[in-house]
């Protein structure tokens, strides 16, 4: 569900998650590009601005599913040295 949020909606997932610089900037692209969609001629680069937005909500995603996969690991690793 998250990494539909993500592609389809950047801004709104940036905003679930309190990152206020990173909505700031993707609901620009987003919004630009919804423009741009409108004008029927500029469509590629609209989807070229929609890409990039969506790619670094991905990416961000991508880095917090890491993070918290890390940290469930150590705390396992570090359970069992405790043993």
């Amino acid at each position: 569900m998250k990494y539909l949020l993500a592609v389809l909606l950047p801004p709104l997932y940036f905003l679930t998650r309190s990152k206020w610089l990173a909505f700031i900037v993707t609901s620009f692209l987003f919004i630009l590009s919804i423009f741009l969609f409108m004008t029927v001629v500029l469509i590629p680069v609209a989807l070229i601005l929609w890409g990039l937005s969506a790619m670094v909500a991905v990416f961000d995603l991508r880095k917090v599913l890491m993070h918290e996969h890390a940290t469930i690991i150590a705390e396992k690793m570090a359970a069992t040295m405790r043993r």
